[in-house]
């Protein structure tokens, strides 16, 4: 990914200094959640207002000609993982191994050897990911829009833990997201690692225009959640966008309960109540779990052996 001498060139120090060097100090300060979301509000606002300021010019264009809409291979789940799943952390090899044996969809594994079979992508976009100007992450992010758009189906992360058969609710909509309680507290109806969509929706193909005009444009990414910053704007200003969005429902769903007891002891009762808050459950690579804590089987462990 770009250095902070690419992105200050880019972007300007004030950039610099609300998307990255605040987060970090706030981050270290370790502030209660509340204040973290009223400063994540304070900075996405900021960039969002560039983002109008540049790409405005998109929100008055028709999107992509939609395409015929076939309910066939929505219920093909996709997940993708850069170096191949044989190759993966245990914890996303664990999320995989979940999504095959409980969603109900049929899982293709995306990955750098075989991606292109299911996505066209600008050339330009696929040389700054190679050559380190675009990070995986933003990648991604950009794979999961085009192959929705030309395919349609399911987008779910890799370090997603999924506990339940997908419900029928999410197939039923032309473009869903799963939302809860904290994603609307950051103003989003939406996340970007659980997305259903039919083959040729719009919003998927007004994300991939914006996709391509930035990356013409840009070496780095203004800020890490460039892609919610950029569908907020889609939802504010183009009623087509809204209507999609605002025709699913609202959730009170929790896709962090289990993350929040992952390293504690394993108890049944609270283990149940906690996977019962969602149909899967959003993890982390990041983080070093542990089977056992001081002797004891821990969430994580139960989860692992037992094959939740």
């Amino acid at each position: 990914m770009s250095g902070f001498k690419e992105y200050i060139k880019e972007f300007g120090f004030g950039f610099y200094f609300i998307d990255d060097f605040m987060v970090k100090v706030l981050n270290k300060l370790k502030l209660p959640k509340n204040l973290r979301v009223k400063y994540a509000n304070f900075k996405h606002k900021k960039v969002r207002k560039y983002l109008l300021k540049n790409y405005g010019y998109l929100l008055n264009e028709q999107a992509g000609a939609r395409l015929p809409s076939p309910c066939e291979g929505r219920k093909t789940a996709y997940v993708f993982w850069w170096q191949g799943e044989e190759n993966a952390p245990e914890v996303v090899k664990t999320c995989i191994d979940s999504l095959r044996r409980n969603s109900g969809a049929e899982v293709v594994v995306l990955s750098q050897d075989n991606y292109k079979d299911y996505v066209d992508l600008p050339d330009y976009i696929i040389d700054k990911m190679q050559s380190g100007k675009m990070g995986l992450a933003a990648f991604s992010d950009i794979v999961r829009f085009n192959l929705l758009h030309r395919h349609g189906g399911v987008w779910i992360d890799s370090t997603c833990l999924v506990v339940g058969k997908f419900p029928d609710e999410v197939f039923s909509y032309s473009f869903y997201s799963i939302n809860s309680p904290a994603t609307r507290a950051e103003q989003f109806r939406w996340t970007s690692f659980f997305l259903t969509s039919r083959r040729g929706d719009p919003v998927c193909g007004r994300m991939i225009e914006f996709y391509n005009e930035y990356w013409r444009d840009h070496d780095c990414s203004i800020t890490y959640l460039l892609t919610d910053c950029w569908l907020n704007i889609l939802y504010e200003n183009v009623p087509e966008v809204r209507e999609e969005i605002d025709a699913y429902p609202l959730s009170d769903v929790d896709f962090d309960a289990l993350a929040e007891i992952i390293g504690e002891a394993y108890d049944e009762s609270t283990f149940k109540a906690a996977a019962g808050r969602c149909f899967f459950h959003k993890l982390t690579y990041k983080l070093p779990y542990r089977e056992e804590n001081e002797g004891k089987l821990t969430v994580w462990g139960f989860i692992k052996n037992n094959k939740v």
